[in-house]
């Protein structure tokens, strides 16, 4: 790397400069060293001190080739510049932060087997990147649950973008008792993860505009819990984390017990807390979101 910072925030425009270079030891060779900048990128100027280029572009990422003559011991090198750019939505690059992002692939020798490592940056976040309201609520199924019994649940996860546009990544994780059997989201797209503990991870990846609030219904079951003793709290899911900004509100419990019987009303509580945080009139109701 020649210029331009290797940690940068998010959402900015940035500008780096980096050199590849090429040495034939012993004897003289023609070589052709082929390298990719990726789609986050355009490029500026590319400047060989010998030898001739091509860039095709492939999607929206640069397929350099430089073709260069080196005599015995020889060594010659290419500077690539290149920006973030605008997406195709119109934002500007890098749209997530706490991230790398390679510069480059790595330059390789075409028929040698040499390949160069890569040059990665990485997007910090900006205040605005952290102005995030989200919690996660039980919206249905047994605070209290007796042994062995089947249950079924839907939680529900609210997230409301209070800063600058951006993309975010959600993820919560769903005790070991339950099974996700479904979800819902009113945007973005969803992905679980089974875990070598039986935890479920949830992942949700979306975009939202200033103001903008989202919600992922997710359905979960249970066949049966069995515990020891008395009776046990076991994890219904746990705290939506926003990656590189933390995780907010608390984790949902329910209590497995052997014997006797339980009421409890914490779901209409629930519902009824998250509605007057939110501003929203009902459960389904999504226009809304306070502080």
């Amino acid at each position: 790397l020649l210029s331009g910072e290797l940690e940068v925030p998010a959402h900015t425009y940035q500008q780096w400069t980096f050199r590849i270079t090429v040495t034939s030891p012993d004897v003289a060779r023609n070589l052709t060293i082929k390298d990719v900048v990726p789609g986050e990128f355009d490029i500026d100027s590319i400047v060989p001190s010998t030898g001739t280029y091509s860039v095709v572009q492939t999607g929206a990422a640069h397929h350099i080739t430089w073709n260069v003559e080196l005599g015995a011991d020889e060594s010659a090198y290419m500077d690539v510049t290149v920006h973030t750019k605008l997406n195709p939505a119109g934002r500007q690059e890098f749209t997530t932060c706490d991230r790398y992002y390679p510069l480059n692939e790595g330059a390789e020798i075409e028929g040698y087997d040499v390949k160069s490592g890569n040059i990665t940056v990485y997007a910090t976040c900006q205040d605005n990147d952290c102005h995030v309201c989200i919690r996660s609520v039980k919206l249905s199924g047994p605070g209290y649950l007796k042994m062995n019994t089947p249950a079924d649940y839907h939680s529900r996860i609210f997230v409301k973008n209070t800063g600058n546009e951006k993309d975010l990544t959600i993820t919560q994780y769903i005790g070991k008792y339950f099974t996700v059997q479904g979800y819902s989201a009113s945007k973005g797209s969803v992905s679980l993860t089974n875990l070598p503990n039986d935890q479920t991870l949830v992942t949700w990846t979306l975009h939202l505009a200033p103001g903008e609030i989202a919600h992922l219904d997710l359905y979960e079951h249970t066949d049966g819990i069995n515990v020891p003793g008395r009776g046990r709290y076991v994890l219904l899911f746990g705290k939506p984390c926003v990656a590189g900004c933390g995780c907010a509100g608390c984790p949902e419990y329910v209590y497995v017990y052997k014997c006797g019987c339980h009421s409890s009303n914490e779901n209409v509580a629930a519902v009824t807390e998250v509605n007057e945080v939110y501003g929203i009139e009902s459960d389904t109701d999504t226009e809304a979101c306070g502080r």
